[in-house]
């Protein structure tokens, strides 16, 4: 069974870390088994959230309908019965139509267990037009999402801003947002993976940022995500040519491994016979 940590426990925990000089690692686990080594494997922070699902199921990820929290509810569930100790946070869908009550749903998840939500999946995934609530359906967007993060600080859980502008950022944080993840989109790689960005493209994407988070308060924490970055040796182009404090693997901590070692041991039983040996 899962712990339940304070506010102040998890700030605690990653000031910490980011004091020691190592990596702060959050993981975005697509399932039980995934969570479960994540934590074994030291991550800092378990994520969890219904982009998740269709990585679950194959594909690469993309946002999935969570009517009233029920989907992300259901993993979190999961995630709390196989990670001990590590602290849980809940991404949660700040313009899903039937959890626009946030309060009552950030309610929800507190009798559930976690630790603290972040505003995963985004408006800013979807395009301008979308992000900003526009048009026929105004009840989405960025501003929707910074509601949420301040709804989080209102029931004192920690809190993480997911960003992809430095102008979001700066509102997530305004809001009351514990930690900004910064991301230059979704994750290339692997037999599913979206489009690849140069490192380029990718680490001005994610400094801008940072960079915008860092000027207003330089000891908030920010961890890059996304793009090229999927492996342990990407991540040091990341750490040498921004100022994250660590990273948010999804994709790059289940999928794209799971891809590589599935294919890697089936290959291996399906070599020939040894000499020798039976049939």
């Amino acid at each position: 069974m899962g712990m339940v940590f304070t506010r102040t426990q998890v700030l605690a925990r990653v000031q910490e870390v980011v004091a020691s000089g190592a990596p702060l690692i959050a993981a975005g686990p697509a399932n039980g088994i995934a969570a479960k080594c994540a934590a074994l494997a030291g991550a800092d922070l378990i994520i969890s959230s219904t982009l998740g699902l269709s990585r679950s199921m194959g594909f690469a990820t993309r946002a999935v309908g969570d009517f009233r929290g029920d989907r992300s509810l259901a993993l979190h569930q999961t995630f709390f019965e196989v990670v001990p100790d590590t602290p849980m946070i809940a991404g949660l869908d700040a313009s899903d139509i039937f959890s626009l009550d946030h309060g009552r749903l950030i309610e929800r998840f507190v009798a559930a267990g976690v630790s603290g939500i972040a505003n995963i999946p985004s408006s800013q995934m979807f395009g301008d037009e979308f992000r900003a609530g526009a048009g026929a359906t105004p009840r989405h967007g960025i501003h929707q999402e910074a509601a949420l993060i301040s709804a989080g600080r209102e029931h004192d859980l920690f809190t993480v801003g997911l960003a992809y502008r430095p102008d979001d950022a700066l509102l997530l944080m305004d809001a009351g947002a514990d930690l900004v993840i910064a991301t230059c989109g979704h994750t290339s790689g692997g037999s599913a993976g979206y489009p690849e960005q140069s490192y380029d493209e990718a680490t001005a994407r994610i400094a801008a940022v940072v960079d915008a988070v860092k000027s207003r308060d330089p000891l908030l924490p920010c961890l890059g995500h996304g793009g090229p970055f999927n492996s342990p040796e990407s991540t040091e182009v990341l750490y040498a040519r921004t100022a994250v404090d660590g990273f948010y693997g999804c994709s790059a901590f289940d999928r794209i491994p799971i891809e590589r070692a599935v294919t890697e041991i089936l290959r291996q039983y399906k070599t020939p016979w040894h000499e020798g040996g039976a049939r």
